[in-house]
């Protein structure tokens, strides 16, 4: 193990341990380095711009004309007051229109002036001309549009010189303006000198006023006069996770940070002014006096020794709190890099840092300004050298906030990983390195915090991943939440792991943190499978799981190879895994419970014959390049053991075979020995409740219960949850072998119409229930019968709701693996379905079904019953989604045709009348509830609209 007791005095900034610096971003398509991130993190702070319910801002989507209105009122401040202004003169915008206020408040504010013919086009996309035009009009700047040439050259002329078009991207005149045109737009003209006309001639020209701060008038813009925010520029040199002499002061308040002010943009904000004499970031900040304000639930503190842009406004107790904070992009520069590739110390005089980018081995030079700080976990330093780092995690992150001659920060964070054992009522303990911390004393502070949620010590529990950071005033301990799910395949030599290898984990290789121990890292061998716990490094730092024994099977078949591809005799072994049944070569030389027990090329009889005492019995085994290594069969030192062999009756409700308690996620191997590779591994969901079956019994460490491993030769037939939904085609009745009345029921199956007989007990069951058009799922058994209709879903009888789902053998009530309802209007591959009037549509997404029935019906038990399989692009709205009905005075469900509404859409091309009504919708669900399989069913007779 290596030394890390050294590792005192750990005065971190919380949250900046990581490899790569991360900021946090309110939308997932829009990361800190977009074009547009600046722009939709303010504008959304201010609740200006909103994103979607999938957590995408979509900055490619086009704007309307009706939503470029709203967002002018809310740019303006007066969002809810335009939203309820009186309807408007415009033809096409009725008061029922969504934004009749906001384009009834723009026509009367002169903002917009619609195409002339008495109509505004609220739904047409907005064009970029169009767009700047509303916004310089809002700034008070038509007069000067006016004067170089009005719409819309002046617009954009003026749009340009004022700085409303700066960073603005791919956006011309002619074209749409998107979410992200509108967005950085928008954040431009917030911050713009409002323009006012105060004199007026008799030709329509007059004086106005600019207020930029020059001359006798103040610096007004739409922050400082509508929003009630200031913009200021600075940086940011303490936070509440930081200590030492790097910093002016500490503070105990864990909402605020310390910003020092190097610009506030002219403001005409009195206690703005008041804060500093526009400091210059080229002076050392460290020594300036910040101002205080509150996190207010942003990142702020994340951005520590960092140049930033905030946006603070004043709260109802005289303090600032922060609306959001961006990187400063004019300014600020970083580059940071992992701890251990710092190649060179760096001392009070030094011109350069040098480190090993990506693993080179030529190093790399980055320039530092003639005057630079090093601050190493919160303390300013005179020097570093790599050294003292051999065996700590962290990073040097190199900032340059001036973009002068060189970079002015070396940041050096250094975090230590460790695993939490317990929590008594004073202290934390953990399982490796770090000394107990007593979180109850009264001279240390100790900061929790999860999923950026400060917590009690008292809320950790056994096995929490946590980095600590702190000295003996101070400790921060993150708790860390990144896991993977996998098994070890392989290993590479790594010399940055504590272990000296890399393993591969689900296609990625991890290095072991520093501090694991030799007895922990031991256990990292092909085959060991379980949960591994990275820290903010991604290395493994704790694991749990199956020790090196690899996946549990049933062995089926040894069988030799006469030649393999390499011509050569071998050995190959047929598993029943939980995935299905495998078949993998052996090894050359393979191992039994860790002792040789087979080597091909010496004796291979040998080899064969202790493979064969394998046969019908359940093991764990482990692969190297895909053949089969390490056999472990079942005893107590694996980790899972045989428990018994018996003929018992299955309870359902007790989960139990006699008095076996069986695990609720137990696996069951179903053996066909008429078929080896028929046979498959299921749950006990397929055992039928009083049924007897022969079983035997395994139970491994995982497992509280008396077996979670069934092997049986009972299950011979089709098992309900590896079955599909069909739908009944044709019904004929007829007789079986002893003369007693059994169905043939054709279905439409996997795709694919079929013909099966049913048994008997399903004929008297299911006689005065089953018709063309039923959505069924049934029991198949091995001779292809029918042997139990186990979900019997009646379009007409359930239309009106969840449909019923057999679960258990019982019909379960409003189960929400169904839908059936019918068609109400179509937007792209989302189809909504109503079946409930009083309720709003669901929505089916037709293209993520796996599989869509087409079935055209002239009645319920009649002939002439058409099923076609589909895909989402072939359904057709006016073909497969509507019934059409020649007579219009005709009746439907008791209802005047007339009466029946067709919602239209978009995406609709037919035109579409009240003789048009809509196609009933069965949709089955997973139990994950992603839409399954769909069935659209076109018929008249008795296929009713839901009440």
């Amino acid at each position: 193990m290596k030394n890390l007791k050294r590792i005192i005095a750990l005065v971190a900034v919380f949250a900046m341990v990581l490899t790569t610096v991360s900021f946090a971003a309110t939308y997932t398509d829009i990361p800190a380095d977009s074009d547009y991130y600046e722009a939709v993190e303010t504008l959304s702070k201010l609740n200006i711009v909103e994103g979607y319910e999938d957590g995408e801002y979509k900055a490619d989507q086009n704007v309307t004309r009706a939503e470029m209105t709203a967002l002018i009122a809310r740019v303006l401040g007066i969002g809810e007051t335009a939203k309820n202004q009186m309807a408007t003169s415009f033809t096409d915008v009725p008061a029922s229109h969504w934004a009749s206020g906001f384009v009834g408040w723009a026509s009367s504010s002169n903002v917009v002036k619609g195409y002339g013919d008495g109509t505004f086009g609220p739904e047409n996309n907005v064009l970029y001309e169009e767009a700047v035009t509303m916004i310089m009009r809002a700034l008070g700047y038509e007069v000067v549009a006016a004067g170089k040439g009005g719409y819309p050259g002046g617009f954009i002329a003026a749009a340009i010189q004022s700085g409303v078009t700066t960073d603005v991207k791919n956006a011309v005149q002619g074209t749409f303006a998107n979410r992200g045109t509108i967005a950085q737009l928008l954040a431009n003209a917030i911050d713009t000198p409002l323009v006012d006309q105060f004199t007026w001639n008799s030709d329509g020209t007059g004086e106005f006023i600019k207020y930029d701060g020059n001359g006798y008038y103040d610096y007004k813009t739409l922050m400082s006069e509508y929003l009630n925010v200031v913009k200021i520029k600075g940086v940011v040199t303490y936070t509440p996770f930081t200590a030492g002499t790097a910093y002016p002061y500490n503070i105990d308040d864990v909402e605020k940070v310390g910003i020092v002010v190097t610009d506030t943009f002219e403001s005409a904000n009195a206690t703005v002014r008041s804060w500093a004499e526009a400091v210059e970031v080229e002076e050392d900040v460290y020594e300036v006096e910040p101002t205080v304000f509150n996190i207010a639930g942003t990142d702020a503190a994340d951005y520590v020794s960092r140049s930033v842009l905030a946006y603070v406004h004043e709260n109802e107790d005289d303090e600032w709190d922060i609306i959001t904070v961006v990187p400063d992009s004019s300014r600020a520069a970083e580059i940071a890099f992992s701890i251990e590739n710092l190649a060179d110390p760096v001392v009070a005089d030094s011109e350069k840092v040098r480190y090993y980018k990506n693993g080179a081995d030529k190093k790399t030079n980055i320039n530092l300004a003639e005057e630079f700080v090093i601050i190493v976990d919160g303390d300013v330093v005179d020097d570093i050298d790599p050294e003292d780092y051999e065996d700590v995690n962290g990073t040097v992150t190199v900032i340059d906030n001036a973009k002068t001659a060189g970079y002015e920060v070396v940041l050096v964070n250094t975090v230590v990983t460790d695993v939490v054992e317990d929590v008594t009522a004073t202290k934390i303990n953990f399982k490796n390195i770090i000394s107990p911390i007593k979180y109850a004393d009264d001279d240390m502070k100790v900061v929790i915090k999860k999923n950026g949620e400060i917590i009690e010590a008292a809320d950790l529990v056994e096995n929490d991943v946590v980095a600590v950071t702190g000295n003996e005033a101070l400790k921060v301990i993150e708790v860390l939440t990144k896991t993977i799910e996998g098994t070890v395949s392989g290993t590479k030599a790594a010399d940055d792991s504590e272990s000296g290898k890399a393993y591969k984990i689900d296609g990625e290789y991890y290095n072991v943190a520093a501090g694991v121990s030799e007895d922990d890292y031991a256990k990292l061998k092909n085959g060991y499978e379980g949960t591994f716990y990275l820290d903010k490094f991604g290395e493994i730092v704790y694991f749990v799981g199956t020790a090196d024994l690899g996946k549990i099977a049933y062995v089926l078949e040894v069988s030799e190879i006469d030649e393999d591809k390499w011509g050569k005799d071998g050995i190959e072994i047929k598993f029943l895994t939980v995935d299905g049944v495998k078949t993998y070569a052996m090894a050359n030389t393979f191992k039994i419970d860790g002792e040789l027990a087979g080597e091909l090329d010496e004796d291979s009889d040998a080899a064969k014959a202790a493979l064969d005492a394998l046969v019908d019995d359940v093991v764990k085994f482990t692969l190297t390049n895909d053949k089969v290594a390490k056999l472990y069969t079942a005893n107590e030192d694996n980790n899972f053991e045989y428990v018994t062999s018996f003929e018992k009756e299955w309870s359902a409700e007790d989960k139990a075979f006699g008095n076996k308690d069986i695990d609720a996620n137990a696996v069951v191997f179903s053996i066909n020995v008429e078929d080896l590779d028929e046979s498959f591994a299921t749950t006990i969901a397929d055992f039928v409740d009083e049924d007897e079956y022969v079983v035997d019994l395994y139970a491994t460490a995982d497992t509280d219960a008396d077996a979670d491993i069934i092997v049986t030769a009972g299950l011979d037939m089709m098992i309900a949850s590896k079955a599909e939904y069909a739908i009944i085609t044709d019904v004929e009745e007829t007789e079986n072998e002893d003369e007693e009345d059994i169905f043939e029921l054709t279905l439409m199956f996997k795709g694919e119409k079929a013909t099966y007989k049913t048994t008997s007990e399903v004929y008297d069951a299911i006689e005065e229930d089953v018709a063309i058009g039923d959505v069924v799922k049934v029991k198949i058994n091995a001779e292809d019968v029918i042997t139990n209709i186990v979900c019997d879903l009646n379009v007409v009888r359930y239309n009106d709701g969840y449909a019923p789902v057999f679960t258990d053998g019982a019909i379960v009530e409003d189960a929400e693996y169904m839908l059936a309802g019918y068609a109400y209007y179509k937007s792209g591959s989302k189809v909504h379905i109503l079946y409930d009037e009083d309720e709003d549509p669901e929505v089916v997404k037709f293209d993520k079904a796996r599989r869509i029935y087409l079935v055209e019906a002239t009645g319920r038990n009649k002939d002439g019953i058409k099923v076609t399989e589909a895909s989402a692009n072939d359904i057709l709205w006016d073909k497969d989604l509507t019934i059409e009905i020649d007579d219009e005075e005709d009746e439907y469900d008791g209802k005047d045709v007339a009466d029946v509404t067709v919602e239209l859409t978009n995406d609709s091309e037919a035109e579409f009348t009240a003789a048009n009504v809509f196609t009933q919708i069965i949709a089955t669900f997973t139990d994950e509830g992603d839409v399954d399989m769909i069935f659209l069913i076109a018929g008249e007779d008795d296929y009713e609209l839901a009440d």
